[in-house]
């Protein structure tokens, strides 16, 4: 995990076992020394003034601080659509943050359409039929999610098509594709992006990867968000969602699947990570101490 630096605050917020450490000079104002007391129920100010947050309302005001920040530097665009992006190991929380901004971000709006639309790296996996042209199909598909499991080309074209669209304020919709879990496959224009949509966020594991065929596309975004999180309380909770899932039957078999693939995965992302605008660190809370 990156340190803070003097000039940033932090915060940490709880939901569902997981904890969001808010690392950025952006989002501060003048809490940039804020000292987390009491697992968080208790922030302190500069001043040594007391700010009370219960749990939820701590969780809706953090959420409400990264939406509040995009939404301003989406204003200071000049008119043009706003791009961002999410990226983040396994488990570290990145849909989550991704789902909430979207979500306050179009609250704050107060439109009936929807301005903000989240967009998941998951609609760009290899498809099923893709995988069985493999040499080792075996292997294929217990790697999936790995970044050579991506259409990283099909991928880039479209970020890129999002790029131009953003910059034109184009009046077309556009489209893109989500992920299936029952079928375990893409869907195709799926997503719609209408003309009124000003701000999209991608959410994703290798947005900010830094190999020759992803790196790019990082550059087509205005703003990109990397999810910190210790590798094994994401391995924990990424076992623990196969388990939910019921893709592995008991917690054992869960870690095994993890190590196998996502632990992997997830150590690839932190050994060609790029840099981002804003580092969100998404902590164990049994950890915190007073």
């Amino acid at each position: 995990m990156e340190d803070l630096t003097p000039f940033m605050f932090k915060l940490v917020i709880f939901n569902n076992n997981a904890a969001f450490l808010v690392n950025s000079p952006i989002v501060s104002s003048n809490l940039y020394r804020s000292k987390i007391l009491m697992k968080c129920k208790v922030v302190l100010d500069p001043h040594s003034t007391s700010l009370q947050f219960h749990h939820s309302r701590l969780i809706d005001e953090i959420y409400t601080q990264v939406a509040k920040s995009i939404h301003g530097l989406s204003l200071a665009q000049g008119g043009k659509r706003f791009l961002v992006a999410i990226a983040g190991i396994p488990g570290s929380g990145k849909t989550t943050l991704a789902k909430a901004v979207v979500e306050r971000l179009n609250e704050m709006d107060g439109s009936v359409c929807h301005h903000a639309m989240c967009i998941p790296m998951d609609g760009f996996h290899l498809p099923r039929a893709a995988l069985d042209q493999f040499s080792n199909q075996k292997q294929a598909y217990a790697r999936r999610g790995a970044p050579w499991t991506f259409d990283v080309a099909g991928f880039t074209e479209y970020i890129q098509s999002l790029r131009i669209w953003a910059d034109d304020n184009s009046a077309k919709i556009l489209y893109a594709p989500s992920f299936d879990h029952k079928q375990k496959d893409p869907v195709s224009n799926s997503i719609v992006l209408a003309p009124e949509t000003s701000i999209v966020i991608v959410e994703g594991n290798y947005l900010l990867f830094d190999d020759p065929s992803w790196r790019d596309v990082a550059t087509l975004f205005d703003y990109r968000l990397f999810v910190d999180a210790d590798l094994e309380v994401a391995r924990e909770r990424v076992a623990k969602r196969h388990v939910q899932a019921g893709i592995e039957p008991n917690i054992e078999s869960g870690f095994r699947r993890v190590d196998e693939n996502d632990y992997l995965n997830a150590q690839a992302v932190y050994e060609k990570r790029l840099k981002a605008d804003l580092v969100i660190c998404s902590i164990d809370e049994t950890k915190i101490s007073g």
